[in-house]
């Protein structure tokens, strides 16, 4: 095949088989996929469940996290938590949930750029790429048949907010006059970066 564009050549056919809805019988398996639906159906409840426990799990640890926080001025870092006969390990993460930039905007003016960081990954405009792709697999941007506007929309650009990593180690060092440094301060910005908590190690004493 003599073809030199390397656009042409990146593209496959892509062949559409219709779909087999035809049902077969296999009788034998009727008692398996029946335990099987069951179990799905057990799974899913037990999943719920589970979700519902860790929550009020992870918000009653995070709590004695905020107390403590506040309490110390400073990080503590995993709680090794005891109850009853069983003891286990509360976890906080150096990581944080996707935010927006409204949240980002939010986060700079009430904590200050030591907060939240963005940042933008530059990429071609496909649209414009694929119009003049003959041109372009021979010559880029140096070439006088690409117009200013296209020249200009080529290169597009996607901007992501991010928390900054390692502020939940360090609240205390961030330049906001909202209130005093109290619990609730620290509670709000806790509940306002949103880390990544997390129940390990579970074990009975």
């Amino acid at each position: 095949m003599n073809n030199k564009n390397i656009f042409n050549n990146s593209i496959k056919e892509v062949v559409n088989k219709p779909d087999n809805k035809e049902f077969i019988e296999i009788p034998l398996l009727n008692s398996k996929i029946s335990r099987l639906e069951e179990l799905n159906s057990e799974i899913a409840k037990l999943e719920l469940e589970k979700t519902t426990i860790s929550s009020e799990v992870v918000d009653t640890c995070k709590n004695k996290l905020i107390q403590l926080y506040s309490k110390n001025k400073s990080f503590p870092g995993t709680l090794l938590i005891k109850t009853g006969n069983m003891n286990f390990q509360f976890v906080t993460y150096d990581k944080y949930k996707n935010i927006d930039e409204e949240k980002y905007e939010e986060l700079l003016e009430k904590y200050g750029k030591e907060s939240v960081s963005e940042e933008t990954v530059f990429s071609f405009n496909s649209a414009i790429l694929m119009k003049h792709k003959d041109h372009i697999s021979k010559l880029l941007m140096g070439s006088k048949k690409l117009s200013k506007q296209d020249k200009e929309d080529l290169i597009v650009n996607q901007t992501t907010y991010l928390i900054k990593k390692g502020i939940i180690k360090d609240l205390f060092s961030l330049k906001t006059s909202l209130f005093s440094k109290t619990l609730s301060w620290v509670k709000g910005i806790i509940d306002d970066i949103e880390p990544v908590f997390q129940i390990k190690s579970i074990k009975k004493v």
